[in-house]
């Protein structure tokens, strides 16, 4: 390829052999030099199939679904496993068997720790692209991405698990500023992320949502417990990124956005990519959207947030009193009905109020048999 360069496009065809023979050498040179990352500081820049060995203590499956499952949900699973005499499996995820695929910048880390971004793929052969190197290099920022992750792995038991270790593991291994911590995918990688997001508000600052999203209060999106929703609405930044000609998912992404809005979340940007259909950012957009999400957060508004904050809080208690009045007027169907719109609408903002509705709805149900 570049000898075809050297002898057919760059050089003139009337010049000495030698000279364009030593031109190409030079050309050559130049090509190798800003190739990427084809000259890289060893042991740095991309690497495939590596193994991280230290597992996140967040990645339990208990930890997991007290995060992501509804409060009623998560009671009753709690106490079946009770019940039973069985244990959840603390982790879902042998992490010595686990690859990732790393990307390290070849400059030294910022005085506060490297960025991190750990992507979540939509396919098992999932690569990053290549011109996202230059940004990452740009922003001081690791990228990891596991493998067998894709869309076929189960969601709680091995794509959010691995997220997890992806970002314990770098930061176990290189210094990494934990305000600067993000989550991302691609599609259904990008559902996982927001996920992931909505229940490590702890762990990651935000999420790179590239062409697929949920709302919240839908069956896919679950609000965490009401600590963790409350760090979410201040501390996370949202960016949407999706093709102009992907009109199913920017739908999604639209409605998203309007739950976002709905549950007090103050930082979310919608970011375009012209006339792309389903697919991830080319680099001009890559770095639009990375700008914007490691740009630093402004202070929040407290008063618009105290102001969403007391509204939300007025319907999840109007929800909850009218499954209270079914129940005590005796209408234990549809207060048990009444009680699971409300528990996946308003997720862990609904507990431990919801838990206990749930508990007497089960009790008074068992004791009509």
């Amino acid at each position: 390829m570049l000898g075809l360069f050297c002898f057919n496009v760059a050089l003139p065809h009337d010049e000495p052999r030698c000279t364009r023979m030593r031109r190409c050498a030079i050309a050559i040179c130049m090509m190798a030099a800003l190739a990427w990352p084809a000259v890289l500081v060893a042991g740095q820049g991309r690497q495939d199939d590596v193994r991280l060995d230290a597992p996140s203590p967040l990645a339990g499956a208990r930890e997991i679904a007290r995060r992501t499952q509804t409060p009623t949900t998560f009671d009753r699973m709690q106490r079946y496993v009770s019940g039973s005499g069985r244990q959840l499996a603390e982790q879902t995820v042998d992490i010595a068997q686990a690859r990732f695929d790393v990307f390290v910048p070849r400059k030294p880390p910022p005085p506060r720790g490297y960025a991190l971004l750990v992507w979540i793929p939509p396919q098992d052969a999932y690569r990053a692209p290549m011109d996202w190197m230059p940004t990452l290099e740009a922003h001081g920022m690791i990228y990891v991405s596991p493998r067998e992750a894709g869309n076929e792995a189960i969601v709680f038991d091995r794509r959010m698990p691995l997220a997890l270790h992806a970002a314990h593991g770098i930061a176990a291994r290189y210094p990494v500023d934990p305000e600067r911590v993000f989550v991302g995918g691609f599609s259904g990688g990008s559902r996982t992320a927001l996920r992931v997001a909505l229940a490590y508000p702890d762990v990651f600052r935000g999420a790179l949502l590239n062409a697929g999203s949920d709302a919240i209060g839908s069956t896919r999106l679950t609000a965490p417990p009401a600590d963790l929703m409350r760090l979410f609405q201040t501390t996370v930044r949202l960016a949407y990124v999706t093709g102009a000609h992907d009109l199913p998912n920017r739908r999604a992404d639209a409605a998203s956005q309007r739950s976002m809005q709905e549950f007090c979340v103050q930082q979310v940007h919608r970011h375009s990519m012209g006339s792309r259909g389903h697919a991830t950012p080319d680099r001009r957009a890559f770095q639009k959207v990375l700008a914007w999400l490691d740009a630093p957060s402004p202070p929040p508004d407290h008063a618009a947030l105290e102001t969403c904050r007391k509204g939300l809080s007025e319907r999840v208690h109007a929800d909850l009193a009218q499954v209270r009045g079914l129940l005590d007027g005796g209408d234990l169907v549809a207060a048990g009905m009444a009680l699971g719109d409300a528990d996946q609408r308003w997720g862990g903002l609904a507990a431990p109020e919801s838990v206990e509705l749930a508990r007497r709805i089960a009790t008074g149900l068992a004791e009509t048999r």
